[in-house]
């Protein structure tokens, strides 16, 4: 069987530090004073979705590295959270493992509150992990999840012995896309189990033997955990067999639950979090450690190569 290997290039069109401009050294404000917070020096807190946030926090000593005079706190939150501080211009900025829905647009064109961009920083995956021991099947079809989890069938997808579905809770990111691909934006007619926090979802699918709703990032370097690969039916009707879960099948679109990692800043564009946010979406050397993560950096050019 032919292996598929992803290349990543990441090209830079300017330098980072280049982006923004600086005084000079001897005119510079000292700490403390008006003025000394810009894109590189000052401090600030980003509330991260707690789904992402071993990721994130997994690269920012290579941003601490280049930018010693920066002090950037993560605090782990559900998304929702993070969503709420933003709206309510309690957070300068925010890391999500998801697109804004529909009723935070909605409360945002409500308020006529404009943000910058979004910064896209890299892809994962959701997945449905599960014990390698477990007679859980390896494969499954996406349309059966969804007949399942729909009340359409009764036929558990995840085998005949009826695994638990563990997930981090209703305000978190992974659940948000769980109601996106499975049930269409419907509460599941089928029960899932709430344990609080992506950490615990594996931990429980480990100890009982069942099936955890996390990310790639999360399980791909855990040996004792199998992704179950997914069959699925693409938007022209074709079927796409079951792959490996892999960054060159998410990137090929032969993986259906692609997740997006962004960052959103406050309305005033906070000087430091929007070079923190640079930094992340566009650094060669931080877009490189989210590929060897196992997930799709956002700012590359993709070599896929047969072996």
């Amino acid at each position: 069987m032919k292996r598929v290997k992803i290349s990543v290039s990441v090209w830079f069109l300017v330098s980072i530090t280049s982006l923004f401009i600086l005084v000079s050294c001897d005119e510079a404000p000292k700490k403390g004073e008006p003025g000394y917070e810009n894109e590189l020096r000052g401090s600030v807190e980003i509330l991260c979705d707690e789904a992402v946030y071993p990721l994130i926090a997994s690269v920012k000593p290579t941003y601490d590295s280049a930018f010693p005079d920066a002090t950037v706190t993560l605090r782990a939150v559900t998304a929702r959270q993070a969503i709420e501080q933003l709206l309510t211009g309690n957070a300068q900025g925010v890391i999500l493992g998801r697109q804004l829905l529909p009723r935070e647009d909605s409360l945002i064109k409500a308020y006529q509150l404009k943000f910058p961009d979004m910064y896209a920083f890299a892809f994962d995956a959701v997945v449905f992990a599960a014990p390698k021991s477990s007679a859980i099947p390896d494969t499954v079809n996406l349309r059966h999840v969804q007949q399942y989890f729909r009340g359409e069938s009764i036929a558990n997808p995840f085998g005949s012995s009826n695994p638990a579905l563990y997930f981090p809770g209703v305000q978190s990111s992974v659940y948000s896309h769980f109601l996106q691909y499975v049930t269409a934006g419907n509460a599941p007619k089928k029960p899932l189990l709430n344990v609080g926090n992506s950490d615990s979802v594996l931990l429980m699918a480990k100890k009982n033997n069942a099936v955890g709703l996390s990310l790639l990032s999360r399980t791909l370097q855990d040996s004792t955990l199998k992704n179950i690969r997914i069959g699925f039916y693409d938007s022209t009707g074709n079927y796409v067999a079951p792959r490996v879960v892999h960054q060159a099948n998410i990137v090929r679109d032969y993986y259906p639950l692609e997740m997006p990692i962004i960052g959103i800043l406050q309305q005033n564009r906070p000087k430091l979090a929007y070079g923190f946010f640079t930094y992340l979406s566009k650094e060669a050397k931080i877009q490189r450690q989210f590929n060897a993560a196992g997930i799709v950096p956002s700012f590359a050019t993709i070599h896929l190569i047969q072996d």
